[in-house]
């Protein structure tokens, strides 16, 4: 389970707490998929995807409006990033997963965390605090 840890911080307040609900809702995601007495884990797991597309949103919106008030050059790239990782997200389709739920749902939340981990500590560590 990926723990947000001091590595993580940008030193921008907003952006380090809303990083860390981001944590807590793929958290959420390892938890219900290991959870042994929850065994219709499929509306649980949908549910909390779709928390994490909406939270994703929320935050990556907050993140340009911050990176726009401050005048930051990257803020460009920034967009792009996001809008590609929101596609990515949209794109998963748990309705077509049925003999390896368990196993393809790893995939989704490997990509989700190393894109998570890379995406701080490469690019938003980058964004200068105010």
């Amino acid at each position: 389970i990926p723990v947000f840890t001091d590595k993580f911080k940008t030193g921008i307040p907003m952006i380090d707490e809303e990083h860390k609900v981001l944590f807590d809702i793929i958290g959420k995601i390892y938890t219900a998929i290991e959870a042994e007495l929850v065994h219709d884990k499929f509306d649980l797991i949908l549910d909390i995807l779709d928390e994490l597309k909406e939270y994703t949103c929320v935050h990556f919106a907050d993140e340009e409006n911050y990176m726009k008030e401050i005048g930051y050059e990257g803020l460009a790239q920034q967009q792009i990033l996001h809008k590609k990782f929101v596609e990515t997200l949209n794109e998963v389709n748990l309705d077509e997963v049925d003999d390896n739920q368990v196993e393809y749902l790893y995939e989704v939340l490997n990509f989700l965390q190393n894109w998570l981990v890379n995406h701080i500590l490469k690019v938003d560590k980058l964004i200068p605090q105010q």
